[in-house]
C-alpha cells in the first residue's frame, strides 16, 4: 500500500493560516514545513525558466515532491497533436526539478473527445521523452471505456479522479493506477 501525500495547487498562503506553518525564506518554503507535495499550476499557463524550478527544488526538503501540470498549449491549442517542440521545451525546464520531480498532469478540456490514434500518438511522444509518472485528467464521458483504460495502460499513464466529477467513473483514480492521483476542485461549490 503506497503511502498517501496530499498537497495543494500552488502554494500560496492566506495571511490568516501563516502561523499553521514554519518559517521560511520564501512562501514555497514555508508551505513545504507543512506539505510534502505541490502541484505546480503555473506552468499550464506560461514556461518557467530551468533556473526557476531548480530554485524551487533548493528551497524544500529532500523528500519533497512537485508535480507539473503540461502547458495548456500542448493540451487545449494544439489537442494533442504535433506538439513536439512545445514538449521538449518543457519537459527541458521542468529536468532542472531533478529527483524533486514526482511527476506530470495532463488535464484535457472538457471538449477533448477521446480520438485513439492522436491519443496514442501522444502518449508515445512523452514516453520517448521521459518516463516519469503521467497522470491524465480527461473531461469528456468518451475518456471512460474499456478502449480508453487500455490506451492508458499501454502507455503506463494514471487517469485521475476528480471532484466534481464530471461523469461518475470520473470520481476516482483508475484501479490499476502506479501512481494514483486525485484534483479535488471543490464539490459543488
Amino acid at each position: 500500500m503506497q503511502a498517501i501525500k496530499v498537497g495543494c495547487a500552488g502554494w500560496s498562503i492566506p495571511r490568516q493560516s501563516l502561523a499553521l506553518f514554519g518559517e521560511g525564506e520564501s512562501m514555497l518554503a514555508r508551505y513545504a514545513t507543512r506539505f510534502p507535495v505541490v502541484e505546480v499550476n503555473s506552468s499550464f499557463y506560461r514556461p518557467h525558466k530551468p533556473a526557476t524550478y531548480a530554485k524551487w527544488a533548493s528551497s524544500v526538503p529532500r523528500d519533497f515532491r512537485f508535480s507539473v501540470k503540461l502547458p495548456k498549449m500542448i493540451s487545449h491549442e494544439l489537442a494533442l497533436r504535433q506538439c513536439g517542440p512545445v514538449l521538449d521545451r518543457f519537459l527541458g525546464e521542468a529536468e532542472a526539478l531533478g529527483g524533486k520531480l514526482g511527476g506530470f498532469l495532463l488535464q484535457l478540456p472538457p471538449s477533448h473527445v477521446l480520438d485513439a490514434r492522436v491519443a496514442s500518438t501522444f502518449f508515445r511522444l512523452f514516453r520517448r521523452r521521459s518516463d516519469a509518472p503521467l497522470v491524465c485528467e480527461p473531461r469528456h464521458a468518451s475518456w471512460f471505456s474499456s478502449a480508453a483504460e487500455a490506451l492508458l495502460q499501454r502507455y503506463d499513464v494514471g487517469r485521475v479522479g476528480a471532484d466534481p466529477a464530471l461523469v461518475e467513473e470520473a470520481g476516482r483514480p483508475d484501479a490499476g493506477s502506479p501512481w494514483p492521483y486525485w484534483r479535488w476542485h471543490g464539490s459543488p461549490r
